[in-house]
C-alpha cells in the first residue's frame, strides 16, 4: 500500500511538472484591423520631382497590391516599383514634362498583408520646373444639414478620364491647389454607411466639369439624387466638317440625331463619337448658315429620359486641313501581349473612318502579312486582331500606313509601326 502511494504521488508531481514545462501562448487573438498609412515620403510634397520616389508606410504592406493601385498624372508609364521592409520605391525611367504639375494617387486598392486599404485617400504634388499653379475653391451646400460636417471624398479627372487625385474634406468649403490649367471632371461623395463607395439615392452626389483656366471659384451642391435630363448645352464647329457638342451631362444612351439649315436643307451626320458628356460629330460639309442640331431620347446613367434636346449654332466654312496623329496604343511598341489572337487598339487625336484606314501586320522575321480583322473603326478608336492565331515568341510589326486619313482627307505625316511579340505560357 506503501508503495502504491508513492507511486501515484509520482506520477502526480510529473504531470504538473509536465504541465508547467508546456505552457504555450494561446491562439488567434484580435484581427487587424489597423489601417495603414503613409508616414514619410521623399521627395517631399510640393517640391521637384526627381527620378526616385520613397514612400514609407505605418505597416508592412502588401507589394501586390500596388500593381493598380499607382497613378500618376500625367501619366508616367515608364517606371519601376519594387518595395522592401516598409518601403516603396518608385523610379521614373522616362523625361518628365517640362514646367508641369505632376500628381501621385495611392488608390484604395493598396492594402497592408492584412487586407486592411489606406486610412484615407492619399495623392501627392510634385513639381517639374516652374509650372503656372491654378487652384478652385468654393462653397459646400448639402441638402440635409445633418449632412454637414461629415468627410467628404473628392475626386478630379482630366478630360480623357483619367485619375488625376483624390482629396478628403469637411466643413462648408474646399480648396484644391496645385492644378495644371486645363478642364477636370469633378466628383464628389459621401460614404455615410462606410463601404467605400457611393449607394446612389442613399449618400449625397455631386458631378461638374470644372475648367481652371476659366474660373477659380467654384461651388459644390450635395444632393442624394439627380433628376435633371441631358440636354444640348452647346455647339461649337471645329471646321466646316465637324462639330464639338457638350451635354449637360452623361448620357448612357442616344437615339436619332440631325441637323436642319435655316434654308430647310438637311445636314448630313455621317460619323458620332461619345465620350463622357462630349459628343463629336462628322458632317457633310456645311455653309455659314444657321442650323439647327437635334437629338433624341437622351438618356443618363440614372433613368432620366429626354426625348428630345435642340440647339441652333452657326455653321463653319472653314475647311480642316489638320493631319491627325496617333495617341497610343495596346500594347505599346516593344512590348509583348499574353495571346496568340490579341485585340490591338489604337487611339487617333479626331475619328477615322473604316475605309480611311490602312493597316498592315506583318511577321517581322519573314516579313509576311498576317490578315487582319476589324472590330472597331469609324471612332477615335480602332481596335483590331489577327485574322490566324500568331505564333508564339516570334516578333510581329503593326504598321499604319501614311496614306490612312480622317474623314476630310488629311493623311498621316508618315507611317507608324507597333512592334510586339506574343508570350504565352513558359518556353520550353
Amino acid at each position: 500500500m506503501n508503495k502504491v502511494f508513492k507511486l501515484c504521488l509520482l506520477l502526480v508531481v510529473v504531470l504538473f511538472l509536465a504541465s508547467c514545462g508546456s505552457k504555450k501562448s494561446p491562439t488567434g487573438g484580435p484581427v487587424d484591423l489597423e489601417k495603414p498609412e503613409v508616414l514619410s515620403i521623399i521627395p517631399e510634397e510640393y517640391s521637384q520631382l526627381t527620378s526616385e520616389i520613397e514612400i514609407t508606410f505605418s505597416k508592412a504592406m502588401d507589394k501586390q497590391s500596388f500593381t493598380e493601385g499607382i497613378y500618376f498624372h500625367p501619366p508616367i508609364i515608364n517606371k519601376k516599383i519594387s518595395y522592401s521592409g516598409r518601403t516603396l520605391n518608385i523610379k521614373i525611367l522616362e523625361p518628365l514634362q517640362p514646367d508641369c504639375i505632376y500628381h501621385l494617387t495611392l488608390g484604395s486598392g493598396i492594402k497592408d498583408t492584412r487586407s486592411n486599404s489606406m486610412n484615407k485617400p492619399n495623392s501627392f504634388v510634385f513639381l517639374s520646373g516652374k509650372p503656372i499653379q491654378n487652384r478652385i475653391s468654393g462653397q459646400v451646400t448639402y441638402e440635409k444639414a445633418s449632412d454637414a460636417g461629415k468627410p467628404l471624398t473628392l475626386t478630379l479627372f482630366s478630360a480623357d478620364s483619367l485619375l488625376v487625385l483624390t482629396k478628403e474634406f469637411s466643413g462648408s468649403s474646399y480648396l484644391i491647389d496645385a492644378l495644371n490649367p486645363a478642364e477636370y471632371l469633378m466628383r464628389a461623395y459621401q460614404d455615410l454607411d462606410l463601404n467605400s463607395r457611393y449607394d446612389y439615392g442613399k449618400e449625397p452626389f455631386f458631378e461638374q466639369l470644372v475648367d481652371v483656366r476659366k474660373s477659380r471659384s467654384f461651388d459644390i451642391n450635395m444632393t442624394y439624387a439627380d433628376s435633371s435630363r441631358a440636354v444640348i448645352r452647346s455647339v461649337r464647329p471645329i471646321s466646316n466638317t465637324e462639330l464639338e457638342v457638350r451635354l449637360s451631362k452623361t448620357p448612357v444612351s442616344l437615339g436619332q440625331m440631325s441637323a436642319t439649315a435655316s434654308d430647310g436643307s438637311s445636314l448630313a451626320i455621317r460619323y458620332s463619337e461619345l465620350a463622357q458628356n462630349v459628343l463629336t460629330l462628322i458632317t457633310a460639309a456645311q455653309d455659314t448658315l444657321q442650323y439647327r442640331l437635334t437629338i433624341k431620347d437622351l438618356m443618363d446613367s440614372k433613368g432620366n429620359h429626354n426625348p428630345e434636346s435642340s440647339l441652333a449654332y452657326a455653321g463653319s466654312s472653314v475647311p480642316d486641313t489638320q493631319k491627325p496623329t496617333i495617341l497610343s496604343s495596346t500594347p505599346r511598341n516593344g512590348t509583348s501581349v499574353n495571346s496568340l489572337e490579341p485585340v490591338l487598339e489604337l487611339r487617333f487625336d479626331e475619328i477615322i473612318p473604316e475605309q480611311h484606314l490602312k493597316l498592315r501586320l506583318i511577321a517581322t522575321e519573314s516579313n509576311k502579312e498576317v490578315p487582319i480583322k476589324i472590330l472597331k473603326a469609324n471612332s477615335k478608336t480602332c481596335r483590331i486582331k489577327p485574322a490566324t492565331p500568331l505564333t508564339n515568341y516570334r516578333s510581329y510589326t503593326l504598321i499604319i500606313l501614311a496614306e490612312t486619313s480622317d474623314s476630310a482627307g488629311n493623311t498621316f505625316e508618315k507611317e507608324h509601326k507597333i512592334s510586339f511579340m506574343p508570350l504565352l505560357g513558359v518556353r520550353s
